[in-house]
């Protein structure tokens, strides 16, 4: 299998795959490796794809179809409903101190200040999905002509992104159903 220079470099510089093998798998019975699934999603959103459906899509017969292979999205789903998420904050932690060891947040601009922007944001929404960690609330929506109150799931989550590098360093961290901040963006900068 053809390596590019990107799976290369994390193999070289963080032994990537080792750290990702690492990670701890909640799952009693797997059909997939969590490393196979967290490749997927890894490799996705560096490749910008958005959607899980997407990502089901490329892995069975799109550019991810020879690097990770046919995933479900189900599949995708209850491994990272198992996932540890302070495991995964630990190792996007350590990857940023290695980051910053090598200088490469270090940028003529920010005077040597690490600069980062936050933002929150919705995802996932549905009237009919939902599972443990959703968020939920009543909204009023068209259906046809006829105007329905409906319960809509949701998360959201708090993106917080190094923007002082020449290439953007991204963390992500969900909502919990009652969070205890107000301001998770912040907490979130304040954990990194």
């Amino acid at each position: 299998m053809h390596r590019h220079q990107f799976e290369t470099y994390l193999d070289k510089v963080f032994d990537f795959p080792s750290r990702v093998a690492g990670l701890p798998d909640g799952r009693s019975y797997s059909y997939h490796s969590a490393k196979k699934v967290f490749d997927a999603i890894f490799f996705a959103s560096a490749c910008q794809f958005g959607p899980v459906h997407r990502i089901e899509t490329e892995c069975k017969m799109g550019a991810l179809r020879r690097r990770i292979g046919p995933l479900s999205e189900d599949a995708i789903g209850y491994t990272l409903e198992r996932q540890d998420p302070d495991a995964i904050f630990a190792l996007g932690c350590t990857l940023a101190q290695q980051l910053k060891r090598n200088q490469v947040l270090h940028s003529t601009w920010s005077r040597g200040l690490v600069v980062a922007a936050a933002d929150g944001i919705e995802i996932c929404s549905s009237f009919a999905r939902c599972c443990s960690r959703c968020m939920e609330r009543t909204v009023k929506h068209k259906v046809g002509e006829e105007l329905r109150e409906d319960i809509q799931y949701y998360h959201r989550i708090s993106v917080v992104s190094i923007v002082s590098s020449s290439f953007p360093i991204l963390w992500v961290s969900a909502f919990k159903k009652r969070a205890r901040t107000k301001w998770p963006a912040l907490w979130l900068c304040c954990r990194i």
